[in-house]
């Protein structure tokens, strides 16, 4: 009777990770990274606001499922406020990006976690503080390689002109992995993937006409050199389905991106109108203005 007594007492003061809510109440310093260890995965994240701002924002951490939750609240005059946001970290393997509710941000991913914004007031600035989060890259695991994206002649027995097939290429230390991606596919199939099938209107000549390439609220802004004399075929019908699908099916593999928007020398609308296409909506008219160097 004691024995199983002491075992009873045992469950239910010992902590139990199926339900457990740490709310550790720290601090976030505009200058210091707030670091999550979990799993043995540590990912770093910035919260950048001013120093008066800052040390009124409290954090707690919640296991939900497969996911870890952090959930961010304000104070006024030490008094806490209902929660104003959560970042939840899903596991990468998991994620889909068809699971991402409206009012959702993806902030960033690695190797292990996609790291999405959920508001949870409505509040006038709440877009602005998930602006204000940026990962940290010396905690932040790196991902360790990417796909570009080809047509096959020798994988696409229908010719379906939309279909394309994945080659993967190892990431480089520095620079963004987006633009190394992008960088690549315009570099067009090595000649190894060449005998193999793949295909593609890119290659050496026009390895160097990505202009400028900027990511904002999900949306990746893409502006390249005017190469449709090098491709009089890619504004076809067949054509330009090839060439946008290696295009978007390259871009969109990273969870940051859900919309692509293209332009020729800063224009959409002289890119959309060589395909014989509409600016897709998030291009608002074709305006340039996306594309305008800051």
């Amino acid at each position: 009777m004691v024995l199983l007594l002491l075992i009873v007492l045992f469950f239910w003061v010992w902590p139990r990770p199926w339900a457990k809510v740490d709310k550790p109440n720290r601090q976030i310093n505009p200058s210091v990274p707030l670091t999550v260890l979990y799993k043995s995965v540590a990912e770093g994240f910035s919260l950048n606001l001013p120093a008066a701002e800052a040390k009124n924002y409290s954090v707690s951490k919640i296991k939900v499922g497969n996911n870890l939750v952090l959930e961010f609240s304000y104070s006024v005059n030490s008094v806490k406020q209902p929660p104003l946001f959560q970042i939840i970290m899903e596991p990468f393997k998991d994620w889909s990006r068809d699971l991402l509710k409206p009012n959702q941000l993806v902030l960033g991913w690695s190797q292990n976690w996609v790291f999405v914004w959920q508001p949870l007031s409505q509040a006038d600035n709440i877009k602005g503080i998930a602006d204000s989060f940026v990962l940290d890259p010396v905690k932040q695991p790196p991902v360790l390689s990417y796909k570009v994206y080809f047509g096959n002649s020798k994988k696409n027995k229908a010719a379906d002109c939309s279909l394309v097939y994945p080659v993967e290429r190892k990431a480089q230390p520095v620079g963004s992995i987006v633009d190394q991606a992008l960088r690549q596919l315009l570099q067009g199939p090595t000649v190894l993937e060449k005998n193999q099938g793949f295909n593609s209107w890119f290659s050496a000549a026009t390895a160097n006409y990505l202009r400028s390439l900027r990511v904002s609220r999900g949306v990746v802004y893409v502006d390249f050199l005017d190469w449709s004399q090098l491709m009089p075929g890619a504004n076809s019908s067949c054509g330009s389905q090839e060439l946008l699908a290696e295009l978007q099916a390259t871009l969109l593999q990273f969870p940051i991106i859900n919309q692509v928007v293209f332009a020729s020398n800063g224009s959409p609308a002289a890119f959309y109108q060589w395909l014989q296409l509409s600016c897709p909506q998030a291009a608002g008219d074709c305006s340039p203005a996306a594309f305008l160097q800051p």
